[in-house]
């Protein structure tokens, strides 16, 4: 659990992150706080239900800004594996606007081995078509250019779903509080 301002519009979130299978996969679940101060409101993800999101549970991310639209875009990764032949690892744009957060892919790579160890890595871009090693370096820096490079922190409250269902209010307010004092953007 971590409570944010992603979007830093004054109302804050709430996102509710698990780990399942292999513990690579995760799904992350965002509410904002509504506009009348009082109701939580469940965003959308522009993925759709079942999609592989990216991997919020981190303690710091890079985060860009754009001056000229307010915009925050913070940058995670979405490690994925298939059994010991294949893992991927994808940069994603992860944005919060208007009660939708939105995963961009930036690049990412494949890599596959075959039964006698031999392995091959290749490149894509947002478009999933194949580049080189050096385009895959400066897919990030390309993609926010013009925007300023910003670092955020995230304090994440890790209970297990047991551990969660049996706290009190009191203690989910110090909980929550104590998350959303180590949230920040700098």
């Amino acid at each position: 659990y971590a409570v944010t301002d992603l979007n830093h519009n004054g109302r804050l979130e709430l996102l509710v992150s698990s780990c399942q299978g292999t513990g690579l996969y995760t799904m992350t679940d965002v509410y904002e706080v509504g506009e009348d101060g009082e109701s939580l409101i469940r965003c959308t993800n522009s993925l759709g239900e079942g999609a592989s999101q990216a991997d919020l549970i981190v303690g710091k991310a890079p985060v860009y800004y754009d001056e000229k639209s307010g915009t925050y875009a913070y940058l995670f990764t979405d490690a994925m594996r298939s059994g010991w032949a294949w893992n991927g690892l994808e940069f994603r744009s992860v944005m919060l606007a208007d009660g939708v957060v939105t995963e961009s892919p930036i690049a990412g790579e494949s890599s596959e081995w075959d039964e006698q160890g031999n392995g091959t890595t290749t490149y894509y871009n947002a478009a999933g078509e194949d580049i080189d090693e050096t385009a895959y370096q400066s897919a990030i820096e390309e993609y926010f250019e013009g925007w300023i490079e910003l670092e955020a922190t995230f304090a994440w409250q890790h209970y297990s779903y047991e551990e969660a269902a049996a706290m009190d209010t009191d203690a989910w307010a110090l909980a929550l509080e104590e998350s959303y004092a180590g949230f920040g953007v700098n």
